[in-house]
């Protein structure tokens, strides 16, 4: 586990290449929660999170995919008021040590904690409220990961329930090898981060149901 953790810190300091858009709509699916029966039943019942790190090669470009869906047991208004207040952060996990959101310019300063080092990212946000699912674009700008992508998408779900997906991507070939170790690194922080945030927002929105 210490090499995978080692690995990740490389690639994370190595910055990517080729910036895309959101003009292709990447973020619509059908994705593998949506066509696989066996996963959106765990989702559905066992509060799983799924998530999946996967390389695609389409003619000359190259892919890296970092895909995720789970459940949040709190209304969608409410989830999506606490996922966009990006100053909650540093509050809500242990995997950033600073975090400073300016939602004047929606910018967003974080630094990894990894082995060894702290890695800085920035991030430009952009939060679309009014459309339908709610959706959470962002782009990296600086630091590792730069010209990294993705979508977070909030839906509204069936008993006061939402569902929440995000869809990033990159492109190029990654720098370290072999390069399943990384997938399986950044798989790991995706459910670390995923399950931490998911707690705090159904923490805060049972503390507010039992005030009322």
């Amino acid at each position: 586990m210490k090499t995978v953790k080692l690995l990740l810190l490389f690639f994370l300091m190595t910055p990517l290449v080729e910036a895309g858009d959101f003009s292709d709509q990447f973020w619509v699916g059908p994705f593998f929660w949506d066509t696989k029966k066996e996963v959106r039943e765990k989702i559905n019942n066992e509060k799983y999170l799924a998530v999946s790190v996967t390389k695609e090669n389409n003619k000359d470009q190259t892919y890296w995919w970092m895909k995720g869906a789970g459940l949040v047991e709190a209304p969608q208004d409410f989830s999506f008021q606490i996922a966009t207040d990006f100053s909650r952060l540093k509050k809500m996990t242990h995997a950033f040590s600073h975090v400073e959101w300016t939602p004047s310019k929606g910018i967003l300063d974080l630094r990894v904690k990894l082995p060894m080092r702290e890695v800085p990212i920035k991030f430009f946000i952009q939060i679309l409220e009014n459309e339908n699912p709610r959706r959470i674009h962002y782009s990296v700008i600086e630091g590792s990961f730069k010209n990294s992508e993705g979508v977070i998408l909030v839906h509204s779900a069936k008993h006061q329930l939402t569902e929440v997906n995000v869809i990033g991507r990159y492109r190029g070939e990654l720098p370290v090898k072999p390069d399943f170790l990384i997938a399986f690194a950044v798989e790991g922080m995706m459910q670390h981060v995923a399950t931490s945030l998911r707690s705090n927002i159904e923490a805060e929105w049972k503390s507010l149901r039992s005030a009322k």
